[in-house]
């Protein structure tokens, strides 16, 4: 057997014996919001008035966050609630979970069976049981409960865990998801959001170029990155640029737990 063969199902095994699983959901939240950004950028190229960018973005039955924390003090009180949070990772409805974990714990590196292919016993593990859905959150309150509802149907949801990870920090959603009594829950926050640098970068600063202007004209008045367009000549658009950042944010923190 070929040594790329050998290692390719030695890998395969490793794999198969990890206890959890992690199913990353793109949420419909993000598709939303890139549809309100074309809709957006369509009304601009048929020389329409266009909504503020943010005010497509806020969901209109949620209070308006940046309103609550303009001030810096709030801000950083915001902030530092938030990194408490992500510190202490409370699984809420561990109990449903627990006695899963104990199990692949103890039987994760027992071979289920062993099989003789004339040369050495190859061990073939049990398949685990818990696993783990991410689910990237926004501002829309009842995108939120539909997704909820929809997942209390699925078939083997007590044996999940959701990781609800968001970019803004709302009671309204925190008290939906902590009434969730169907399967274990863990919410984390995003602690680079628009909401707690409002006026700075990661966010929106004063000094950012526009997201259409002409290069020629950024290098004239000086604007933050005048020289670095992107590959369609565009400029850094925050409320995009947290989406992606947001996303890549969660998916490390849960492999790095």
């Amino acid at each position: 057997m070929r040594p790329t063969q050998l290692w390719n199902r030695s890998k395969l095994r490793y794999l198969l014996s990890v206890p959890v699983f992690i199913i990353v959901l793109l949420n419909i939240e993000l598709i939303s919001q890139i549809k309100d950004f074309n809709t957006l950028n369509s009304e601009k190229n048929a020389g329409l008035k266009s909504p503020n960018v943010s005010q497509i973005i806020q969901n209109k039955n949620l209070t308006d966050i940046e309103s609550n924390f303009n001030s810096s003090q709030k801000t950083q009180s915001l902030l530092n609630k938030i990194k408490k949070l992500n510190a202490e990772l409370s699984i809420k409805n561990k109990h449903l979970i627990e006695g899963i974990l104990q199990d692949e714990l103890q039987t994760q590196n027992i071979p289920k069976k062993t099989i003789n292919d004339g040369s050495k016993a190859n061990n073939i593990y049990k398949m685990p049981k818990f696993f783990v859905i991410l689910i990237q959150v926004h501002s829309r309150l009842n995108y939120l409960k539909e997704l909820i509802n929809s997942l209390k149907e699925t078939k083997y949801i007590e044996q999940a865990l959701l990781v609800f990870s968001h970019d803004i920090y709302n009671e309204e959603m925190n008290t939906l998801i902590n009434s969730i009594d169907f399967c274990a829950t863990l919410q984390i926050f995003y602690p680079h959001s628009l909401q707690l640098y409002p006026d700075t970068f990661p966010g929106k600063d004063s000094k950012d170029c526009s997201r259409s202007i002409n290069k020629a004209k950024a290098l004239e008045i000086g604007c933050n990155n005048a020289a670095f367009p992107d590959t369609y000549g565009n400029y850094r658009e925050s409320q995009v640029v947290q989406i992606k950042h947001h996303w890549f944010w969660k998916v490390d923190l849960k492999f790095s737990i």
